[in-house]
């Protein structure tokens, strides 16, 4: 499965209203301190409060002039054939 864009620089406003600025600059660090030695993140569908099940694993985060991408691995055959489908086509 190919890389997953999660997020991208400017303005975003969270389920509350409340708005915060995201620069690229904070974007690098984040992908840069991303450790799955330390946590591993989960592809999961919604947002479950376990964190489960998990469809995949984020390998790492890149950081680009788009945004961040996760790379995933050890993704689930039928869900990575849903996600090719067009059945996900938001990411949070």
């Amino acid at each position: 499965m190919k890389g997953i864009h999660i997020f991208k620089a400017g303005e975003h406003t969270d389920s509350k209203g409340t708005a915060a600025e995201f620069t690229e600059s904070i974007l690098k660090a984040s992908a840069d301190a991303y450790d799955p030695k330390q946590h591993e993140a989960p592809i999961v569908v919604g947002h479950p409060k376990s964190n489960g099940p998990a469809w995949g694993w984020i390998t790492d985060v890149q950081f680009s002039e788009e945004g961040l991408t996760a790379n995933p691995d050890q993704v689930d055959p039928e869900f990575e054939e849903l996600v090719e489908k067009g059945r996900f086509k938001k990411v949070s």
